[in-house]
């Protein structure tokens, strides 16, 4: 039982490696498995793909967020990486619970979103 969080979003960040691109994928994968293997997120909720430059994470799935588990590996990912980038929403199982990551300029800062009525219209019946 309990409360599952869904989140959906990606995360880009430069290889600031300078050597062959078997190395850096290489040695970027190695430290994004031990990040993975040190948080408790499962391997399912995140999968990342290597281009020349750069590595681009997608964050896809539902699970219990409780400790701040993304937050957490977010914060590993920017200190070794600050210069990621990305935005990432979240949702919770009441409506109402809606919020979102951003990763930017070395931080990563949680967005809350609060729902309020906008506008209200009555339509009488016509006689």
């Amino acid at each position: 039982m309990g409360y599952d969080t869904s989140f959906e979003g990606n995360i880009t960040f430069k290889l600031n490696i300078p050597l062959e691109e078997e190395v850096k994928t290489h040695e970027t994968e190695a430290i994004l498995e031990q990040m993975l293997k040190n948080s408790e997120l499962g391997k399912w909720a995140l999968e990342y793909e290597f281009s020349k430059e750069q590595v681009d994470i997608r964050i896809s799935g539902s699970w219990k967020n409780y400790d701040d588990e993304l937050q957490q590996f977010l914060n590993k990912l920017v200190n070794k990486y600050p210069d990621a980038e990305g935005w990432i929403e979240c949702r919770g199982e009441e409506g109402y619970d809606i919020w979102a990551i951003e990763v930017k300029d070395g931080r990563v800062e949680i967005i809350f979103y609060e729902l309020t009525e906008k506008n209200r219209e009555v339509w009488e019946p016509k006689e």
